[in-house]
C-alpha cells in the first residue's frame, strides 16, 4: 500500500494539484487555506484499488499481470476523475469569490 501511495502521489496527485494551484495563483487567490482544502478534498489512495482488480482463481502470467496492472491503473484513474468536476468547481468557484 506504501507504494501505491508514493506512485499516486508521484504520478497524479502532484500533478492535479499542480493544475489546481496555477489556477488559484492565476486569480490571486493562492494560500495556505487553500492548500488545506486540497489535503482534504482530494482522493486518498485505498487498499481496494489494488484488491478489487484481482480475479479468483486466475493463474499467474505476464498476461495476466498486464491485464491487472491496467485495471489498476484505469481503476486509479476512474477515482480521480469522479472527483475531479466537484473538486475543479471548488477551485474554480473559490476563484471566483477571491475575485468579486
Amino acid at each position: 500500500m506504501e507504494k501505491l501511495t508514493e506512485q499516486t502521489a508521484a504520478q497524479i496527485d502532484w500533478h492535479v494539484r499542480d493544475l489546481i494551484r496555477k489556477l488559484g495563483r492565476g486569480f490571486d487567490a493562492w494560500d495556505a487555506r487553500w492548500e488545506q482544502q486540497l489535503d482534504e478534498r482530494l482522493p486518498q489512495p485505498e487498499e481496494s484499488w489494488i484488491t478489487d482488480p484481482v480475479k479468483e482463481g486466475a493463474m499467474l502470467s505476464g498476461e495476466y499481470t498486464l491485464r491487472y496492472a491496467t485495471e489498476v491503473a484505469t481503476g486509479i484513474a476512474r477515482s480521480l476523475q469522479e472527483g475531479s468536476p466537484g473538486h475543479c468547481r471548488w477551485a474554480a468557484e473559490g476563484a471566483g469569490a477571491a475575485i468579486s
